[in-house]
């Protein structure tokens, strides 16, 4: 994870599993909901969607809910 803005990275984490590697983007939000435009590296992964083995996806933790999507 870089947390830095600007940073080239699509996504916090990449994990390896043969055949496949999965792009995981992690979001944590204060509030009932998510601002799409606090999702700045969606552009990135969706450039990655039409790849055959790679997954790219987010996980949102939903604080004040203490939910996870």
């Amino acid at each position: 994870m870089s947390g830095y803005r600007g940073s080239s990275n699509p996504c916090d984490f990449i994990a390896y599993q043969k055949p496949d590697i999965f792009l995981i983007e992690c979001k944590e939000h204060l509030g009932n909901t998510f601002p799409f435009s606090a999702f700045r590296q969606y552009e990135k992964l969706v450039e990655y969607k039409d790849i055959d083995g790679v997954h790219a996806g987010v996980v949102l933790w939903m604080k004040d809910h203490d939910k996870v999507f």
